[in-house]
């Protein structure tokens, strides 16, 4: 009987360790994976802090307290073709 081995499998590596002679695919594998966990990081907390600073800015606004309900109506009056709206409502906020 004659087993046909291709050359994939002739150069696979056996135990899971790297094939002899085989190089890095970085220089420095741990300050590649640090960089990738700090990235990945910052990316997860973008919403967290874009939540944080949406509040900060709404208790700017007069009438706005903690436990006050805000309801949005439409978009907010940063774009071009919605410039007399401003986007929220209150109920402590009398509207005009």
């Amino acid at each position: 009987m004659t087993l046909l081995v291709s050359s994939v499998e002739a150069q696979e590596p056996l135990g899971g360790q790297p094939a002899p002679g085989a190089k890095q695919s970085v220089p420095d594998l741990d300050e590649q994976v640090a960089y990738q966990r700090a990235f990945e990081a910052v990316l997860w907390a973008m919403p967290a802090a874009a939540i944080y600073r949406f509040r900060v800015g709404l208790l700017e606004q007069p009438g706005m307290a903690d436990n006050v309900i805000t309801a949005y109506s439409g978009r907010s009056g940063i774009y071009p073709f919605n410039r007399l709206h401003t986007g929220f409502s209150s109920a402590s906020v009398p509207s005009s």
